[in-house]
């Protein structure tokens, strides 16, 4: 897709003439981070730098992803 944003899309495996059902990808310019496990507790957090995309996976029941970033006090910070 163009443009940065939250999509709907269908993919094809390569090779298939079949089509997955339709998926939420969400397309950035940022730069992406993805976690280091462990960071299951806030010690072991995985450490970004705003603005970014954060790339997570729950690998199991339970499973907590921890990451941790510099703020400014009064200054809005947006999660999405």
């Amino acid at each position: 897709p163009d443009g940065a944003g939250v999509r709907t899309v269908t993919f094809s495996p390569d090779g298939s003439e079949s089509r997955t059902n339709p998926v939420p990808v969400v397309v950035t310019d940022l730069p992406t981070v993805r976690e280091t496990e462990p960071n299951d507790t806030p010690k072991q957090a995985t450490r970004i730098s705003p603005p970014c995309g954060v790339n997570g996976r729950i690998g199991q029941k339970r499973d907590l992803d921890h990451f941790v970033f510099a703020a400014t006090k009064g200054k809005p910070v947006r999660l999405e």
